[in-house]
């Protein structure tokens, strides 16, 4: 009888442990699979913003930005170029895709150039030529810097927080 009570103590014992390391294994798994999710999902529409805009490189010629500023809507040129970046914006499905005039003085401004906003419902608002609007944080401001300065080609800024159309 103590024989099989220390069996069935010790059966017990074992299909307790062996479920505890199988719970572990599994948080540990899905934990590894979600980041590892994560990460591919965060290259991949990085991927995709960076040939977004390079495409929208094509369109829009960044040397003349000045022009473009003193064109301004309703002329040809200008309109030929933004319904362009518009088919960009919709036919990538992008929320939106802008060409801003940095301040170069501090960075802690910018005017709106170009501004598509996607078809679908969405809460963003098109900017019009010339719009003008204050660098919303230190990051953007730090990132603006690094294109002119340091010759940055691309940089990535990924905002989670306070994504109120602005």
């Amino acid at each position: 009888m103590k024989r099989f009570r220390f069996l069935k103590s010790f059966s017990f014992r074992s299909i307790g442990l062996i479920v505890a390391l199988l719970l572990i294994l599994g948080i540990l798994f899905s934990a590894i699979g979600y980041a590892s999710f994560t990460n591919s999902l965060t290259r991949e529409y990085t991927d995709m913003g960076f040939r977004t805009a390079s495409t929208a490189a094509t369109i829009v010629d960044g040397n003349s930005i000045d022009n473009y500023l003193k064109l301004r809507e309703g002329e040809r040129v200008y309109d030929i170029a933004q319904r362009r970046m518009d088919v960009l914006c919709n036919e990538m499905d992008v929320t939106m895709i802008y060409v801003i005039k940095v301040d170069t003085t501090d960075y802690g401004s910018f005017v709106a150039v170009f501004n598509s906003v996607n078809k679908k419902d969405t809460h963003y608002k098109r900017w019009d030529a010339g719009f003008f609007r204050e660098t919303t944080n230190e990051e953007y401001r730090q990132l603006y810097k690094d294109f002119y300065e340091n010759g940055l080609e691309y940089g990535t800024m990924f905002r989670t927080k306070k994504l109120n159309g602005a």
